[in-house]
């Protein structure tokens, strides 16, 4: 059965931001019950005193709305523009609303298209900040217009918007850390240890997911049974350059080092496909060698590093990864519709709250079902 992780009640915008791993667990995705996942629904909070209440847009024109998002050659956000392209002509053509999407590749340029965006008059402007201290005063802007700010994917501490919607990556690490614990629980029995490697990015969530997984493992009874063999190695999700660094440290450890490594930690699959190219060309390049490796960690439930792992990976070594999916941001699209409205957004008024998106956790015994779900429909409905 496909294991669905808990969504999280936010009680407040700011208490979301400090600490979203420390709210309480709702599932609202019941039929896989006992998993992990559910759409956030948050407790009302009350709104800050400075913080303003957008008003009532003029009844005379179409709802506008507004999403100013991050620009790249990324995967990930190539594929999450166009969701949101397809959410977006969706949702216009069964509720007639106007929209713009403009994208920045940098949060100084974002701040800029945040202020374009103002002259346009939205009713409501969904944001996805690169950078969240960059983006304040714009943020700022927005609320003092009277329009409806929601906020998507990276928060800004001691901000508060109409609402956001994120995942929770802390809990994510959490998960892994958990996981982990139970892998190798066995290993522990017979005196062993877990030797490891993370590969990982600067921002605020790969943080996030570190100081997760981090929080487990050092909360255990085997603590100094994991061994992390190098410092962090910084790729920034990119595959090629996972694949550089990790081919650097094949060359470079010392044989008594490789001999102990058992799983690999990267925090995005685009990683992990570079990572298993470093491997598959160290095993060509050394026939009769092995290594240890029993486990790699991902982020995202892409279908091309599923698929890579499918009976086994480099030297038998199994996938776990956690559903992070371009198409999260429709969710931020509707929740910044029902804010515009005045609607609900799944059961819960929408001001002042903070929304979790679900994960889903995949590894060889869930991957069949992963596939067969409604979220792994959306993510490849582009």
């Amino acid at each position: 059965m496909m294991k669905k992780r808990p969504g999280i009640i936010a009680k407040s915008i700011k208490r979301s931001i400090r600490a979203l791993a420390l709210a309480a667990a709702l599932c609202l995705l019941a039929a896989c019950g006992g998993g992990r996942g559910a759409s956030g629904v948050a407790v009302p909070a009350p709104r800050p005193p400075s913080a303003s209440v957008p008003g009532s847009r003029p009844s005379a024109r179409p709802l506008r709305l507004g999403l100013v998002m991050p620009e790249g050659e990324h995967e990930f956000i190539a594929l999450s523009r166009l969701h949101a392209l397809d959410e977006l002509e969706g949702l216009a053509a069964e509720g007639g609303f106007e929209y713009s999407l403009l994208s920045a590749g940098d949060a100084v340029r974002q701040r800029a298209a945040v202020e374009s965006l103002l002259a346009e008059n939205p009713d409501v402007v969904v944001l996805w900040p690169l950078n969240g201290e960059v983006l304040r005063p714009a943020a700022h802007a927005v609320l003092d217009a009277g329009v409806r700010l929601i906020i998507y994917d990276r928060l800004i501490d001691g901000f508060y918007p109409t609402a956001a919607i994120a995942q929770d990556y802390a809990a994510i690490g959490r998960w892994a850390g958990e996981y982990l614990l139970q892998t190798f629980a066995p290993v522990f029995a017979e005196g062993g240890e877990a030797a490891y490697l993370r590969f990982t990015g600067s921002a605020l969530p790969s943080r996030q997911l570190s100081a997760g997984m981090d929080e487990v493992l050092a909360a255990s009874g085997y603590a100094e049974r994991f061994v992390q063999l190098r410092p962090d190695f910084i790729c920034e999700w990119d595959a090629a350059e996972a694949a550089r660094l990790m081919t650097e440290y094949l060359a470079a450890a010392p044989p008594e080092e490789l001999e102990r490594l058992r799983f690999i930690v990267a925090q995005g699959d685009e990683m992990v496909d570079g990572i298993a190219d470093a491997l598959a060309a160290w095993a060509e390049a050394n026939p009769g060698h092995s290594l240890p490796l029993r486990l790699v960690c991902g982020l995202g439930g892409r279908r091309e590093t599923l698929e890579r792992f499918e009976g086994g990976g480099p030297f038998g070594a199994r996938l776990l990864t956690y559903y992070v999916s371009p198409s999260a941001i429709r969710q931020a699209l509707r929740l910044g519709l029902a804010a515009a409205t005045g609607s609900q957004y799944n059961g819960a008024d929408v001001t002042g709250q903070t929304f979790i998106i679900p994960t889903i956790e995949i590894d060889p015994a869930t991957a069949a079902a992963y596939r067969l779900s409604r979220e792994y429909a959306e993510r490849y409905s582009v």
